[in-house]
């Protein structure tokens, strides 16, 4: 990561949080997502974010989940997400969401559905629009208040309920559904 401030590494880790939410959704079942801890440990180098997910219902989830998530940060992209996506362009990923090279690495594993990425990235963003400016912030305060406290790991239904993901998955699908014409 470039030089951020320990507020800006918050806020990057809250994006691959938020768009870990959104990748169970699509991926996993209600125990799934209800029995994933995230884990998270704020450094002077910068931030990592880990998933656990106990008893997955499928082999690959937690790796289909680590893959969806770590370009989560891109959302804060102020270009077409669509564009900067079906690119694919590494260095243009990274610049877009000042991602690492392990969450470039994690990235480009990634061999699903062509369309997740953006489907899990929009929702992602809905989710961010839906805490606003003020809630993403306190939220991603919590998070490096919580770890100076030692505290860390959260259940992931604890700071993303699962009801929202699930709404802004559907919001993301819908959007998908109305851009491409076929159904998501």
């Amino acid at each position: 990561m470039l030089d951020l401030s320990p507020e800006d590494v918050a806020a990057h880790e809250l994006r691959h949080i938020l768009a870990a939410s959104t990748a169970l959704m699509q991926n996993g079942t209600a125990a799934d997502y209800k029995s994933t801890i995230v884990h998270f440990d704020f450094t002077d180098e910068g931030a990592t974010v880990h998933f656990a997910i106990e008893d997955p219902s499928t082999e690959d989830l937690p790796k289909k989940v680590t893959q969806l998530a770590a370009l989560g940060p891109v959302v804060k992209f102020d270009g077409d997400l669509f564009d900067l996506i079906r690119e694919g362009n590494k260095e243009a990923l990274r610049k877009a969401g000042n991602l690492s090279p392990e969450d470039l690495d994690a990235a480009a594993q990634f061999d699903g559905p062509p369309m997740e990425p953006i489907k899990i990235l929009l929702a992602t963003k809905d989710l961010q629009e839906v805490l606003g400016d003020k809630g993403f912030d306190i939220l991603a305060k919590q998070l490096r208040t919580a770890h100076n406290q030692h505290v860390e790991e959260f259940g992931l239904a604890e700071l993303v309920p699962r009801k929202y993901a699930a709404a802004a998955l559907k919001a993301a699908q819908d959007e998908l559904s109305a851009t491409s014409g076929i159904p998501q």
